[in-house]
């Protein structure tokens, strides 16, 4: 069955938007969760879930994470492991990068492999923001190292 959506299963995977959408952030976290942890859904149904976990326990709801070790660092990366090409999760981490919130990080390993992924195998399927983006964070990261 892993990889044939159910209605209900599309319908699951809409409603964590929909509440995203309406910052019901706590709700769209449980949702996303369930996604990512069911073998009912796609490698890349899978690594969107985890990275929009991400994305909510970095700037909306980062009482959300279940430890420090499961930080939005965390769920960006293991989105990586259904997908290792999944571009929001890879600009997730560059654009998390040195940021001085306590839920962004500071892996340079991380961010390293993000950007030469980016960079090399991705850099064509970027908007011209990202690519900007893309740069000045490198600038940056390199400022520090």
């Amino acid at each position: 069955m892993a990889g044939r959506l159910t209605k209900e299963m599309m319908n699951n995977f809409k409603k964590g938007y929909e509440l995203f959408d309406a910052k019901q952030f706590d709700e769209s976290f449980k949702i996303f969760e369930s996604v990512a942890q069911s073998e009912l859904y796609t490698n890349e149904e899978r690594a969107e879930a985890f990275n929009m976990i991400g994305v909510i326990t970095s700037f909306f709801a980062p009482h959300l994470s279940p430890s420090e070790e499961q930080n939005p660092l965390f769920f960006f990366k293991k989105s990586l492991v259904f997908n290792p090409y999944y571009l929001g999760a890879l600009l997730n981490i560059i654009n998390y990068f040195g940021q001085k919130s306590h839920s962004m990080h500071n892996d340079k390993n991380e961010f390293l492999k993000a950007y030469n992924i980016l960079n090399s195998k991705l850099y064509q399927s970027l908007t011209e923001t990202d690519k900007e983006e893309l740069k000045l964070k490198y600038q940056f990261y390199q400022s520090l190292y």
